[in-house]
Order: C-alpha cells, then sequence, then structure tokens
C-alpha cells in the first residue's frame, strides 16, 4: 500500500470511526455487556504475551519515513526523508543511528503503542459489527481531561490478536491536534508495527506547525 494510500485510509476510516464508536452510556468498563468484557480481557492477555516492548526484549528496528509539513490550506509545502536505525531494550530507545536523510528537523517516530486493554478505558463494539474475521472495540476515557488517547482497535475475532490501533490525543500538551495509526504484524511471535502514520498540528509561538509523518518498518530483529 502506497503511502498516499494508507494516509487516505487512515483520514477517511479513522477520523469519522472515533466520533460513532465511542458513544457509551453505562457506567461501568463495558457497559454490563458480557461478551464485550470477554472480548476486552482476552485482547489484554495476548497484547501482554507478544508485547515487543515488554520486560527487557532487545528491539533493532530500520525503519524510513516521509516527513511533510502542511500548510493552511491543506496543501503539502515540503517533504523531508529518513532511513534510520533504533535499538531498544524494554521499551526505552537505547541509540539510534541515521543512514540517510535529507534534513535534521524530522520528529521521533513513537513505534511503542499504548495497551489499550489494560488501561482504564470504557469500551464498546463498534455499530454495525459485520461479524467478519476482524472486530472493532472502541475506547474511551472515563474523563474528559485525561491525557490517554482514544480511539479504536482492530483484533481478529477468534485470535484476540490486535491488528490495527487509531488513536486520537484530545490532551495532549503543545498540540492542537494529534491523531496515530497503527497496522502490526507478527516477528517470530511479537507484534510490532509495519506501518505508523501520524497527523499533528503542533503549536509554535507564532503558529502551527502542521504536518504528517509515515514510517514504513523495514526490518525488525527482536533478542529475547
Amino acid at each position: 500500500m502506497s503511502t498516499e494510500k494508507c494516509h487516505n485510509w487512515l483520514v477517511w476510516t479513522f477520523l469519522p470511526v472515533i466520533t460513532l464508536a465511542l458513544s457509551l452510556s453505562a457506567s461501568d468498563n463495558y457497559g454490563g455487556d458480557q461478551v464485550l468484557e470477554f472480548y476486552c480481557k482476552q485482547a489484554a492477555a495476548e497484547s501482554q504475551k507478544n508485547n515487543t516492548f515488554a520486560g527487557g526484549l532487545h528491539v533493532e528496528v530500520t525503519a524510513h519515513s516521509l516527513f511533510k509539513r502542511v500548510g493552511s490550506d491543506g496543501r503539502i509545502t515540503s517533504v523531508d526523508t529518513a532511513v534510520i536505525c533504533y535499538w531498544f531494550t524494554g521499551g526505552i530507545l537505547d541509540s539510534q543511528v541515521v543512514q540517510r536523510s535529507t534534513s535534521d528537523g524530522i520528529p521521533p517516530v513513537t513505534f511503542v503503542r499504548p495497551q489499550v486493554f489494560s488501561d482504564d478505558y470504557l469500551y464498546t463494539f463498534f455499530p454495525n459489527d459485520p461479524g467478519g474475521e476482524m472486530l472493532s472495540i472502541g475506547f474511551d476515557t472515563p474523563e474528559d481531561t485525561m491525557a490517554l488517547p482514544v480511539g479504536l482497535a482492530v483484533i481478529s475475532r477468534d485470535e484476540y490478536v490486535l491488528h490495527r490501533l487509531y488513536l486520537h490525543y484530545p490532551n495532549i500538551k503543545g498540540f492542537k491536534h494529534l491523531s496515530r495509526g497503527f497496522r502490526l504484524t507478527d516477528v517470530g511471535g511479537y507484534l510490532f508495527p509495519d506501518s505508523i502514520w501520524e497527523i499533528g498540528a503542533k503549536e509554535g509561538v507564532f503558529s502551527t506547525e502542521q504536518y504528517r509523518l509515515e514510517t514504513g518498518v523495514d526490518s525488525v530483529i527482536v533478542d529475547p
């Protein structure tokens, strides 16, 4: 999938989904829905088991990024590229080496995804579930002022493994808007994103910087 198609897919799928999927009126985390509770708890167990950044795992990642600055009219004003090798231990970035880059101003890539089935969220099934292989579950914070992201998780209905994650950060400091999307793949029994999209509007001193950061993962090595 091309980066432009990925971006269009993220924008047109993710943003309407957030609005529709997070209509919650129940007081408990699962709205009294035992089926929803079952899926969330199974997904939480799977996420803990296959989390690439758990414990002391060493992870080496090579990824390429496109950083697109966006003008006030929505048009792309400039594009920078970078190929970077990263080394992590237990989810902490140890070091990185820039193999190729057209600018020093490309923001860091967020590889570590939040454990949305383990945090204090309110959950709901996505409306009009078609009953296919994938199951969509929305998650929202119990309080509007919390800094946690809200969004939608797509898991496999039978294996409970997370495949896609769409996040919106309504209360993140320094941003007027920040959204991220993760597409995940299996790497030797662990889950790792093979694509990450970020759309942001970062507050500056005199203006707001709008951008898109599109990252594709070229290789992942996990050393237990």
